[in-house]
C-alpha cells in the first residue's frame, strides 16, 4: 500500500518538476519556453517538441498523453489571439507553475483531476480548438498571393 502511494506521488511530482526544468532551460527556448509574462509556458514548435522532448523527458512520447497529463494536473489552455496563433504553437498555464518559483511545483500544489468525464470533455474542447486553428491557417494560406521563384 505504501508502495503504491509512493509511486503515484513520485510520478506526479516528477512530471510537473520535469516540465518546469524543461521550460526553464534557456537552451530549449526555440521549442518550449516561458511566456512573456512568466505565468504560462509555450510550445513554439510542436513537431520538434514531439520528436525531441517527449521521448527524452516524459514517460510516453505521445502528444495526446502529454496533454491529458497537463489537464489531469489542472493546467488550462491559454487562448491565443488569432493573429499570433499557429498550428505549431500552443500555451498552457497553472496558478502554481510560474517562472522563478520552482518551489511551487511541489506535488501538493497540483491536485490530480480524477474525473474521466472531465478529461474527455477537455480533450474534446482541445480537439475543437485545434481544428479551428488549422482551418484558420488553411484559410489564410488560400488568400496569400502566390510568389513565383525564378
Amino acid at each position: 500500500m505504501d508502495r503504491g502511494k509512493k509511486r503515484s506521488r513520485g510520478r506526479r511530482r516528477g512530471f510537473v518538476q520535469t516540465l518546469y526544468e524543461v521550460v526553464n532551460d534557456v537552451s530549449t527556448d526555440s521549442t518550449i519556453s516561458w511566456s512573456e509574462s512568466g505565468k504560462s509556458f509555450v510550445v513554439w514548435n510542436e513537431s520538434e517538441f514531439i520528436r525531441d522532448f517527449l521521448p527524452r523527458y516524459f514517460l510516453r512520447p505521445d502528444l495526446e498523453a502529454f496533454i491529458v497529463r497537463l489537464l489531469t494536473y489542472g493546467f488550462t489552455k491559454v487562448v491565443v489571439e488569432e493573429s499570433s496563433s499557429s498550428s505549431e504553437r500552443w500555451e498552457y498555464a497553472h496558478p502554481c507553475f510560474l517562472r522563478g518559483k520552482p518551489e511551487l511545483t511541489a506535488a501538493n500544489s497540483f491536485v490530480v483531476t480524477s474525473s474521466p468525464e472531465l478529461l474527455r470533455m477537455r480533450m474534446r474542447e482541445l480537439q475543437k480548438q485545434r481544428i479551428l486553428a488549422i482551418k484558420r491557417i488553411q484559410e489564410r494560406r488560400r488568400h496569400q498571393p502566390v510568389v513565383a521563384h525564378i
